[in-house]
């Protein structure tokens, strides 16, 4: 079941949909757990939410290997746009 989006979660889900992007890497080694921006977003970033929705079903995740590293990228999916739109009518 999914959560009601916080604050901050909005503010990645416009973001994304804005067109930048967030990279994890998902790979064994000494980045495990970093996250990449395409650029830095305009407001406070924190991991745990990037992590909530995904688990909570608004982000997709594909998987890529960038010099062997497998990182995962991260982009809004339907429900995600369709929370979107409806809190901003």
């Amino acid at each position: 079941m999914s959560h009601k989006p916080t604050p901050t979660q909005i503010n990645y889900l416009q973001w994304i949909k804005e067109g930048h992007s967030i990279h994890f890497c998902t790979e064994v080694s000494n980045q495990l757990g970093e996250m990449v921006y395409s650029m830095p977003p305009p407001f406070k970033t924190n991991h745990r939410a990037i992590l909530n929705l995904l688990r909570d079903g608004y982000l997709n995740l594909t998987e890529k290997y960038f010099y062997g590293i497998r990182w995962a990228i991260l982009s809004i999916n339907p429900m995600g746009l369709d929370f979107l739109e409806n809190i901003h009518g």
